[in-house]
């Protein structure tokens, strides 16, 4: 039995990496997907009694775990593209920033990530919290650019 080294796991983190983003992409069209057909469908709908159906429930659940799921995907994702994928300068100032906006990413795909998952566990927690860290996440991406 070979133990692996250092560089064999960066090397396996990076061969996975595409397929995790790959997997991402796949949820977020299932999200998309139920979301859709919860809205388009009004039999699924919320009723005026405030009850919803089995199958709307069942959407949304959908729609919330893989949103969550698809974010969480990312955050491999987001270390390897911004942290390990050669983007080194001789700067040494450069390399912080880098990795500065590296955490800010992450960060930010993990709050949204959690608060899809509490307003999922919780009634009480507005579904649309995560406007706020995935606006974030987008201040990092056009911060994290090339």
């Amino acid at each position: 039995m070979t133990l692996a080294t250092p560089n064999d796991r960066s090397c396996a983190i990076g061969r996975s990496t595409p397929s995790l983003a790959i997997v991402s992409g796949v949820l977020g069209i299932c999200s998309f997907g139920s979301l859709i057909a919860y809205i388009t469908t009004p039999a699924l709908q919320m009723q005026e009694s405030g009850a919803v159906p089995p199958m709307g429930v069942l959407l949304l659940n959908i729609q919330f775990l893989s949103s969550a799921a698809q974010v969480l995907m990312m955050i491999p994702v987001a270390i390897w593209l911004y942290g390990g994928s050669g983007r080194r300068s001789l700067t040494p100032k450069r390399n912080g920033m880098v990795q500065s906006w590296t955490i800010f990413g992450v960060v930010a795909l993990a709050g949204v990530a959690i608060l899809r998952l509490a307003a999922m566990v919780d009634g009480a927690v507005s579904d649309i919290l995560f406007m706020l860290p995935m606006g974030l996440v987008g201040v990092w991406l056009l911060a994290s650019r090339p």
